[in-house]
């Protein structure tokens, strides 16, 4: 931006009659904080031409950031009134608004730049912002996503991944962050406008010229904890999935967690549970992740204040269902669920964690004891409730109490959906037991009693599962509807199945070689790999057409799709079921077209 600044001086000195070197170097010093020099120049270009469009928006801009609040909402209300369709005028000022706190002003312009050109990305994050401001998180995620049908840049991405990271669905905000930015030894790593390699220690300042060279704002309309705190997911999720043939640093990633977990803020207490089983699932950092449970247990009475609390305590149970209504171009809505409810999920889950880590350390006896308080806290039939049964089996199976680990197997495996891994580990057990699996039929189905002794629970609550909603307008209302049923926590199960079975790899690697009807290896094709959540990882193959991804062990599908202008590809593309084990020579052959 200071070259181009440096440019439009000359030319401006050549012609200083030119209405473009004078608003573009106007707008330019706006975008980097010399507002003064830049009025000046509105001014000048208004003397020359009072309907000038892109001046008229500059300079209420301009006198907002200098405080001049009169004069700007003056020339605010005149120019609307004289064009009410000036899209730079109602985007910068409600983005200006957002920035600073205004957000019921920010939404009343947001909105009325989106009824000029719904397209317009700025407009859209504009009005996101201040939707956030107003917390209305859903709504502002609806905007994004549909401005990701028209853009492709980091800011809108980081954008999309605070939305989601207020609600506390973490693993979707990491998602959507790897998408753009990825980070090494605490600096982050994009490329701006998608081109512009870039790198930087903070997200504000690395995403800063996007920003001024879009809507020429100097201040982001973001605050530096939001920015630190996704810095840290990312960290965090980097330190945990480490590359190919690398083991992970437990230090780095106990560091990580910690800085994920700080601060003082509400959601702390989420962030902490999350932080906590991660570093479990992945068996890192055990003695951290007790740590930040005790803390997370200090913390509950805020976390239950936050106005996010039924997606925050849910954010697992409700990935399934929203990666399907997303997939299909809805973001559902959710309702408020009592909070006694939630106030017990998330005491149970903490109770749960607390087990598991202990059992992690070999401590049974004391892991059963939590476990036990966290079956009895859960509300019955709830995912969570299934995953602390679970790990009561497998917690009383390791102590050599069998019978009563097939009890709890069986207990949680009934009241959830079929899944063939866990139905393995029963059946291999009730062999052990029985010598057969004559009678496991009837356990299964509830017809014959269990012999051990399981533990009590409150009694089951019907939560039926909420339905996608259409939302053919971004910031469209709509309503409410009711928590996730049993039926959309299956990758929940999956997960607690994953830390229950050492089995289970952490990671599985897809790797395959892309070559043309001679085949020579074919080089910068685009692989495409969808995830079962419906998110989206990108891969380009090598000078020897080998492309590779590292995912996440499921028992659902991932799909692999090639791309390269100007060639077909056989097979078009390749689905893998019942993923646990690596998956290699997925080959693909390219022809010119």
């Amino acid at each position: 931006l200071d070259e181009a600044i440096a440019e439009y001086k000359k030319t401006l000195e050549l012609d200083p009659s030119s209405r473009v070197s004078r608003s573009s170097l106007a707008d330019l010093y706006r975008a980097t904080g010399k507002t003064e020099e830049a009025l000046s120049l509105y001014n000048e270009q208004l003397a020359a031409d009072p309907k000038d469009r892109t001046a008229r928006a500059g300079k209420v801009v301009s006198l907002l950031e200098l405080g001049r609040t009169e004069e700007a909402n003056s020339a605010l209300e005149t120019t609307l009134a004289d064009e009410p369709r000036n899209l730079a005028l109602l985007t910068g000022t409600a983005y200006w608004m957002a920035a600073h706190g205004n957000n019921e002003k920010a939404l009343e312009l947001a909105r009325k730049a989106i009824e000029i050109e719904s397209r317009y990305t700025w407009a859209q994050i504009a009005l996101a912002r201040s939707l956030l401001g107003l917390q209305r998180p859903l709504d502002a995620e609806r905007a994004l996503r549909y401005a990701r049908q028209y853009g492709k840049f980091p800011t809108l991405t980081y954008e999309l991944a605070s939305v989601l990271s207020s609600m506390g669905l973490y693993d979707e905000a990491v998602e959507v962050l790897r998408e753009s930015f990825t980070i090494k030894d605490g600096e982050i790593q994009t490329n701006l406008a998608g081109h512009v390699p870039a790198s930087g220690t903070d997200f504000v300042e690395l995403l800063a010229p996007e920003r001024r060279a879009g809507i020429y704002q100097a201040k982001a309309a973001d605050s530096a904890d939001n920015a630190k705190t996704l810095k840290a997911l990312l960290a965090f999720n980097t330190a945990v999935t480490p590359a190919e043939g690398e083991k992970i640093n437990e230090s780095a990633a106990v560091a990580a967690a910690q800085d994920f977990a700080a601060g003082t803020d509400n959601m702390r207490a989420f962030r902490q549970v999350y932080a906590a089983s991660r570093l479990l699932r992945h068996s890192a950092g055990v003695s951290t992740a007790l740590d930040l449970i005790a803390q997370a247990k200090k913390a509950s009475d805020d976390a239950v204040k936050v106005p996010v609390l039924t997606m925050a305590v849910q954010a697992d149970e409700f990935r399934d269902l929203r990666a399907r209504a997303i997939s299909a171009g809805n973001v559902p809505d959710v309702a408020d669920a009592p909070p006694h409810l939630l106030a017990n999920i998330l005491k149970g889950r903490l109770e749960d964690l607390h087990g598991w880590a202990l059992f992690n350390q070999d401590k049974y006896p004391e892991a059963i004891e939590h476990l036990k308080q966290a079956a009895e806290i859960l509300p019955a039939e709830t995912p969570a409730w299934r995953t602390a049964l679970w790990h009561l089996g497998v917690a009383h199976e390791q102590s050599g109490q069998k019978e009563q680990a097939l009890d709890y197997y069986i207990k949680s495996y009934r009241s959830g959906p079929v899944e063939a891994m866990r139905r393995s580990v029963i059946e291999q057990l009730y062999k052990s037991v029985n010598g057969s699996l004559d009678g496991l039929e009837d356990r299964l189905a509830g017809t014959t009693a269990a012999t051990g002794t399981t533990a009590s629970a409150p009694a089951a609550t019907s939560t039926p599962e909420p339905a996608p909603v259409e939302t053919p307008k971004p910031e469209a209302t709509t309503p409410p509807a009711t928590p996730p049923s049993s039926e959309s926590s299956q990758l929940i199960s999956e997960d607690s199945l994953k830390s229950a079975s050492s089995r289970l790899r952490a990671n599985i690697k897809i790797t395959g070689r892309i070559v043309d009807e001679n085949k020579v290896g074919l080089s910068n094709v685009v692989v495409v790999l969808i995830s079962p959540s419906g998110s989206v990882m990108a891969a380009t193959t090598d000078n020897e057409g080998v492309y590779s991804f590292t995912v996440a062990p499921s028992q659902k599908s991932y799909r692999v799709i090639p791309s390269k202008d100007g060639y077909t590809f056989s097979p078009i593309d390749r689905a893998f079921a019942s993923l646990f084990e690596d998956q290699t020579q997925i080959d693909f052959t390219g022809t010119k077209q």
